[in-house]
């Protein structure tokens, strides 16, 4: 999972106090501030979940690339069915 400041940006930093590194997993801060801030916990964790469906929606969103691959930017060829069997050959 992501780290807290991620999340939160320079807002993590007001963790500390309660024993959270903004570096942390967020998971691993939630268990802390369970104990010390039960009303911070849940708000993190929220707050984590929104970021993560936004992030999910943006990476779904991107279109699909159908290009034809490329090596050294150079386009490569699609191979046809009997190439393939001399290609394998090769390796072999």
């Amino acid at each position: 999972m992501a780290a807290v400041i991620q999340i939160l940006g320079l807002h993590a930093h007001w963790l500390k106090r309660y024993g959270v590194d903004p570096q942390e997993d967020v998971s691993t801060a939630v268990e802390k501030l369970n104990a010390k801030a039960p009303h911070l916990a849940a708000l993190l964790r929220e707050i984590a979940l929104v970021a993560l469906q936004q992030e999910e929606a943006q990476f779904l969103s991107r279109p699909l690339s159908l290009a034809q691959p490329r090596r050294l930017g150079v386009p490569v060829a699609p191979l046809r069915s009997s190439e393939h069997v001399v290609a394998a050959e090769e390796f072999l």
